[in-house]
């Protein structure tokens, strides 16, 4: 990966892709951080600029969709996937590794679990 990655949040939670955003640039300064808040907003997005990771929430993406990771990297715009999800159940996790995620991370009040 890049020193200076291109980072795509497709979350529909406002305040809290700021707050990921936020913890993103204090850790990686140099990281170029786009949000959006639908993934038609996110495949249009990943058409003009190939992102090299991906962090997505899965309750804005439903199953009967195409995977927005999938569609992305059939487009020839291979990147880390990480999907995000307000339940740690196995199953989202489950669902997530099918929609092609490199990587699961359960949102909660207190920041993240993988």
């Amino acid at each position: 990966m890049r020193d200076n990655p291109e980072i795509l949040l497709v979350d529909d939670d406002a305040d809290f892709r700021a707050e990921l955003k936020q913890r993103l640039q204090e850790r990686m300064p140099g990281a170029r951080i786009t949000q959006v808040d639908r993934v038609s907003r996110a495949v249009d997005r990943g058409r003009v600029r190939t992102p090299d990771v991906l962090v997505f929430d899965l309750s804005i993406h439903p199953a009967h969709d195409f995977s927005l990771s999938a569609l992305l990297r059939r487009k020839g715009m291979g990147m880390l996937v990480v999907a995000l999800s307000r339940h740690g159940f196995p199953e989202y996790r489950q669902a997530a590794f099918k929609r092609a995620a490199d990587a699961f991370l359960c949102k909660g009040a207190d920041g993240f679990t993988a």
